[in-house]
């Protein structure tokens, strides 16, 4: 495990310098993020689930354009993007 760490700091230090000094920029965001009902965040989970659906849905699977773009923004719409909304929503609703 160090071994692994040792090889990747060149890589990783220069991206804690940057988030360092971006941190100050996304206050703001994380304020409004804390401020935002868990409500709201199920529900985009939701419509998000909802969008994934009707692509896979819509899109036709001719191509491998097609099928890529299924893949790609199913597993987005589908899968990333409502357990990021869904643990969001359920953090909120603990700490509120």
């Amino acid at each position: 495990m160090i071994g692994v760490l040792e090889a990747s700091s060149d890589k990783v230090l220069p991206l804690i310098g940057k988030a360092i000094e971006l941190s100050p920029a996304l206050l703001p965001v994380a304020g409004t993020a804390l401020k935002t009902p868990p409500t709201v965040l199920y529900g985009g989970a939701a419509a998000s689930l909802a969008a994934a659906g009707a692509l896979i849905t819509v899109v036709p699977d001719d191509s491998v354009l097609n099928v890529a773009l299924q893949v790609g923004l199913g597993v987005t719409l589908g899968a990333i993007l409502p357990g990021a909304l869904g643990v969001g929503g359920f953090i909120l609703t603990k700490i509120k």
